[in-house]
């Protein structure tokens, strides 16, 4: 017992890191073999499409004891997770009044951080193959941002990319969030948005601050295809 008396305690975190999981994009011959963990897609509409169900299963890891969480904010996720090629994938499901906000989601992301057993446990509509207590986070698809428009978009989605940035640093996670293209910004939503800079001036009014710290920026030109404009 003398000896423990002059033993100094250093706290584990010192000793072990999450290991960084990071994107299969091995479909887009321009992407470079740099690792990428976040990817923001620009779409033409809110509507589901197979580009992102295939995003979905690539980025799964089959086996692994992981899991998704996927923020449906435009509510087009539920019918499609029932899809039979989906039953293997482990996923919490998120869609509330809550979450269609850009404040609220800031806040339940907020939650996720600083507890998510408690957060995904209490407050994901479906757990889908999932035990918060033996399952670690490995993605996380936000859809569609573009449903969050403020008039201080500039501020909040800053805001929202950090908590995003210290999730990842916590959990090793994988992160998509998509939003809506240019053509969506070409009416009253266009005062919205703070001006973009290149180079997605040609692709979307979504704010820049958000998509610059972003790894890979793509934009979806069919339903099954889409293109790289930042990597």
């Amino acid at each position: 017992m003398e000896v423990l008396k002059h033993c100094k305690e250093y706290p584990l975190s010192q000793y072990y890191h999450t290991v960084p999981h990071s994107l299969n994009l091995q479909d887009v011959s321009e992407v470079t073999t740099t690792p990428k963990y976040s990817m923001h897609l620009i779409e033409p509409d809110f509507k589901m499409n197979e580009y992102k169900r295939q995003l979905l299963l690539r980025n799964y890891e089959t086996g692994k004891s992981g899991a998704v969480l996927i923020i449906d904010i435009i509510s087009i996720w539920k019918q499609t997770l029932k899809e039979t090629r989906f039953e293997n994938i482990k996923y919490w499901y998120v869609n509330s009044k809550e979450i269609s906000t850009i404040e609220g989601l800031i806040c339940f992301l907020g939650r996720v951080n600083a507890n998510p057993i408690m957060a995904l446990n209490k407050e994901c509509l479906i757990r889908h193959g999932t035990n918060p207590a033996n399952c670690s986070l490995d993605g996380i698809i936000i859809d569609n941002l573009s449903y969050l428009n403020t008039s201080d978009d500039f501020k909040s989605f800053n805001i929202l990319k950090n908590m995003i940035s210290n999730i990842q640093k916590a959990f090793g996670c994988w992160y998509i969030s998509t939003s809506l293209d240019l053509e969506f910004s070409q009416g009253i939503e266009h005062s919205f948005y703070p001006k973009p800079i290149a180079p997605y001036t040609n692709f979307t009014a979504f704010p820049s601050n958000y998509l610059n710290d972003i790894n890979i920026v793509m934009i979806r030109d069919s339903a099954t295809h889409s293109k790289v404009i930042k990597k």
